[in-house]
């Protein structure tokens, strides 16, 4: 069934996916993630490839006495959900080796594209190369539990937008096996403000499926013609980045061209905190 709702959706074979799930939202799958994985590979077939997102949490720095001993390995388990820690497990996967922001991939591109994604890389550039090569994004689940479609991260580093946050990292384990410090040296963003974005990816022909999966809503598109788009439109207006709320700590503090008035932010704050709505933007991981 899962199979049939992938290509109701315009997933065919040959495709790279970058897959982006929440696997709850699906409903109750017999077999869980592996079912899932099992039905996008079936879809996709040799040709084609499957990424996920299977980053490591980074710590504030100086990391304290416990932090120190969380070390980044080449299997240390994702935070980034069921489906990528099932990826990881699979017998046929691939990891990247960067120290945090590791992708998994299974398919025909999954060893050439992880492989390349080393310590030196970009944090998001293996989706960049995903786009080069006609990737696709595959959403499984709302806005709120699955946000964006995938390549604004790659967009923002393209350009070199500036995220001031507070400094973090992680011990890592070497190739030769030794322990060493790796500090997050690229700018995160609030996933908020994406959603500004979703009427112009419809206009412009990116949202190649729309339906779902199981009980979840999900979307396909071009990442190619998002990032296209992405990279015009922050180029020409940075302030885009900004979801608008005063409650949000990122958008308000962090960016080169937010308003970083401290006061004013802790306020708003305070009024979310008093009357029960609060919430923030995503700093990176």
């Amino acid at each position: 069934m899962i199979a049939d709702q992938l290509r109701n959706l315009g997933v065919k074979e040959g495709d790279h996916l970058n897959v982006k799930v929440s696997l709850k939202s699906i409903g109750l799958v017999k077999g869980g993630a592996r079912t899932v994985i099992d039905a996008l590979l079936q879809v996709v077939g040799t040709t084609g490839t499957i990424f996920t997102d299977a980053f490591i949490s980074a710590y504030p720095l100086p990391l304290n006495a416990v932090d120190r001993t969380k070390v980044a390995k080449a299997d240390s388990k994702s935070y980034a959900g069921a489906l990528a820690n099932e990826m990881i497990k699979h017998p046929m996967a691939f990891r990247s080796p960067h120290p945090i922001q590791k992708f998994v991939g299974i398919g025909f591109l999954a060893q050439e594209l992880t492989s390349g994604h080393t310590i030196e890389s970009p944090a998001y550039e293996l989706l960049g190369k995903l786009a080069d090569r006609g990737g696709r994004n595959l959403k499984i689940g709302d806005n709120v539990k699955v946000p964006g479609v995938g390549t604004t991260h790659v967009a923002i580093e393209r350009l070199g937008v500036i995220l001031n946050h507070p400094p973090r990292g992680v011990m890592y384990e070497t190739p030769d096996g030794k322990v060493e410090l790796f500090e997050v040296f690229w700018s995160g963003g609030c996933s908020h403000a994406w959603l500004k974005y979703y009427p112009a990816y419809e206009e412009i022909g990116a949202i190649l499926g729309s339906g779902a999966i199981g009980m979840a809503p999900a979307m396909l598109t071009d990442m190619a013609c998002t990032l296209d788009w992405e990279l015009q439109k922050i180029k020409e207006d940075p302030k885009s980045l900004l979801c608008g709320r005063e409650t949000c700590k990122t958008c308000a503090l962090y960016w080169s061209f937010s308003h970083k008035n401290r006061i004013r932010w802790m306020y708003h704050r305070l009024i979310s905190l008093i009357s029960g709505k609060h919430s923030c933007g995503n700093v990176p991981k």
